[in-house]
């Protein structure tokens, strides 16, 4: 239902005033004979036409009432915009009405087609006055000439000659424009339609790459676009491909992808606070098939790193979805061959992930020994994940035995950490007698009891650290939120005891709530700062 009733505006119109609102939500046509001249007169008071109104409705939407109203007033209605700069093109694709977004391309085309036919009409009446008068002068000379000389029958001829040569000269003149001519013009008429922006700077193939339900739409406006052309970004800096992969619309990607149509696609802009590429976030929605297909189009992007120096791998490896490691390994060949905060194995292993942690390993085994700034390894990590699962498919690994003995920078190795988080050897520890079962259990047992202090100190510190910073924005904000209750108490105050001398009370509060001008500055600050743990969170 409309949330504003729609009346004839028309200055001049004899039912000006008129409630046509149910009409337009029903698709009456016949309620709307009276004001044919100017639909585009009737407009709500929040900018909606006639087929803002019936496309609203979101049932029953009928095109042939659509093709009705705009064929009576064709170039207005397919382009006014209500007060969000919405086209009716963009409220088909809110919804996902195909046959509705085709529809209005169709018109689009035959609108184009019926203003030049009345320019041709009237062109062509004015060269057949124009022809008509040329001519006859023409003719009147000729014909006073035969005359003079007495030859009725070469006037007879000539004026023959005179109707042939204008009958022609009229075919060539309204034969110039060409049929090429006139495929240019409706495609542009076209284009120009799907690339109308609102508010938000959203063309309506923005809007459709939202909404799962408009694959149809995107394939509409796809089908009448320019391959060169290169779709804008929102005011939120965001293009149609990064909203279909943001909303996890999964065909809407295949079809931006392999569209003839689309493609000119910008897989290089960053989005986002911390600078992710459309591979980043499809990894943060969990949607492997998009990562997939991505991947199939742009394998590079599998190299890209965010802001925080992330690559899509430790994205996947941090969410612990082991088909999406696999996937990107099978692209990837680089795995933290540097010393950065964090591998994507040593992410996996700390969160606990083991089927994510024995994708890497598998498929990447060299990379199982390199060690963080820290000089972690990945077997510290799987220790102060405390997941039993994960140390012991590591243990198991005879390959990376020498892994239990690897000190970090601070001489700990992942004994160490073990025995000073007071954890208990499980029973495949004490039961195991592969080689490396047998080196925990001798280590463990060796250590002296002293060094516990001290390792637990450096890793309660660690885990100080992070719960600091995973709290700070929250409780930074809630700190804030608190003064600016007290600021606007104090200011209710002031006022009201100031209330006999107005000008100063105003000046007063008004100094007082600029208060929230650095509340809003701080907390944007806060809001645009990374978190860069040392257990790879992101």
């Amino acid at each position: 239902m409309s949330n504003a009733s729609i009346k004839c505006n028309h200055r001049i119109c004899p039912h000006r005033g008129d409630n046509l609102t149910k009409a337009a939500e029903r698709g009456r046509f016949d309620r709307f004979n009276e004001h044919l001249d100017h639909l585009d007169s009737i407009v709500a008071p929040n900018g909606k036409t006639i087929l803002h109104i019936h496309l609203s409705r979101q049932r029953e939407i009928s095109t042939d009432f659509i093709e009705q109203v705009v064929l009576k007033c064709p170039r207005l209605l397919l382009s006014q915009e209500n007060c969000d700069g919405n086209t009716p093109l963009h409220i088909a694709a809110i919804h996902g009405y195909t046959d509705v977004a085709e529809k209005l391309i169709w018109l689009a085309e035959v609108s184009y087609d019926a203003l030049e036919t009345q320019s041709g009409e009237v062109a062509t009446e004015t060269l057949h006055d124009a022809v008509d008068t040329q001519h006859s002068e023409l003719a009147t000379e000729m014909l006073h000439d035969a005359v003079e000389t007495h030859s009725v029958e070469v006037a007879t001829v000539t004026l023959h000659d005179i109707g042939e040569m204008a009958t022609e000269t009229l075919h060539d003149a309204v034969d110039t424009p060409s049929e090429e001519v006139a495929t240019d013009g409706r495609m542009e008429a076209v284009r120009e339609m799907l690339r109308k922006v609102n508010e938000k700077r959203e063309t309506a193939l923005h809007v459709a790459t939202r909404n799962g339900r408009s694959l149809g739409v995107v394939k509409a406006i796809l089908s009448k676009e320019d391959p060169q052309f290169k779709y804008p970004v929102n005011n939120l800096e965001e293009t149609p491909l990064y909203l279909a992969v943001d909303n996890t619309c999964t065909k809407i990607v295949d079809e931006l992808l392999n569209n003839p149509n689309s493609q000119s696609l910008d897989y290089d802009r960053r989005y986002g606070d911390y600078g992710e590429t459309v591979l980043h976030t499809a990894v943060r929605r969990w949607d492997t098939e998009i990562v997939r297909m991505l991947l199939e189009k742009q394998s590079s992007l599998a190299k890209e790193k965010d802001e925080r120096r992330k690559t899509p791998l430790h994205y996947a490896a941090y969410e612990g979805s082991s088909s999406m490691v696999a996937t990107l390994l099978d692209k990837d060949e680089y795995i933290d061959n540097e010393l950065q905060a964090m591998g994507a194995l040593h992410i996996a292993a700390a969160q606990g992930y083991k089927h994510a942690m024995n994708e890497i390993i598998s498929k990447r085994p060299d990379c199982c020994k390199l060690t963080d700034t820290e000089g972690k390894n990945v077997l510290h990590y799987a220790v102060y994940s405390r997941n039993e699962e994960v140390l012991k498919a590591i243990l198991e690994e005879s390959s990376l035995i020498s892994l239990i003995i690897g000190k970090d920078n601070n001489g700990n190795t992942p004994v160490h950490v073990f025995k000073a988080l007071n954890l208990p050897l499980s029973s495949f520890i004490l039961d195991g007698d592969t080689d490396a079962f047998i080196l925990w259990k001798k280590l463990y047992c060796n250590l002296p009891e002293d060094f516990t202090i001290k390792i637990v100190a450096e890793f309660l510190a660690l885990e100080q650290r992070r719960s600091f910073q995973s709290h700070e924005k929250s409780s930074g904000t809630f700190i804030f939120l608190a003064m600016g209750a007290m600021v606007v108490a104090f200011a209710t105050g002031t006022y009201a005891v100031l209330a006999p001398s107005l000008g100063l009370a105003i000046s007063t509060c008004a100094i007082g709530l600029s208060f929230f001008l650095f509340l809003f500055y701080v907390l944007k600050r806060l809001s645009s700062i990374p978190d860069d743990y040392d257990d790879g969170r992101i």
